[in-house]
């Protein structure tokens, strides 16, 4: 999901600083900014590969359940966060309109826009339904009530 995104990101970001070389202007900053998308990508397939071997290592494990368990926490978890690193990273540098997942600043903010686009913010009543009450029941929320001292 992020793999795609961020090259589909660097090939427009390549073609723009393409299109103005092209043009005769210098464009350094732009450049560098490429350079740093392109390295974070890199880091991103190197975080990829290294979890899959880790994690084929760590399935190929045999012994006790908590031995298994170590395995994971040892080799498989490490790998995980090096990825996310390069996914958060990434995350600031492409484009929201290609980034496939919600950004972090989306689920802090609670934004309901993204890409121009509105989505609908469930209601209590469909927040009620999910959690399996009664299509026709209402939702009431709890009060705090006093305690008598």
């Amino acid at each position: 999901m992020v793999l795609p995104a961020a090259q589909k990101h660097q090939s427009v970001v390549a073609q723009s600083v393409a299109a103005v070389k092209a043009a005769g202007l210098a464009v350094p900053a732009q450049e560098k900014r490429l350079r740093s998308m392109t390295e974070r990508i890199e880091h991103l397939l190197t975080a990829i590969d290294d979890l899959a071997h880790a994690f084929e290592k760590t399935e190929a494990h045999h012994g006790a359940v908590r031995d298994h368990a170590l395995a994971f926490r040892h080799d498989v978890v490490p790998g995980v966060a090096r990825l996310r690193e390069s996914c958060d990273i990434l995350e600031t540098m492409v484009d929201d309109s290609l980034w496939p997942l919600p950004k972090y600043r989306e689920l802090l903010f609670f934004s309901s826009s993204r890409s121009g686009s509105r989505r609908p913010q469930p209601t209590l009543r469909s927040r009620h339904r999910t959690l399996g009450a009664p299509a026709g029941r209402r939702y009431t929320p709890r009060r705090a009530v006093a305690s008598p001292r």
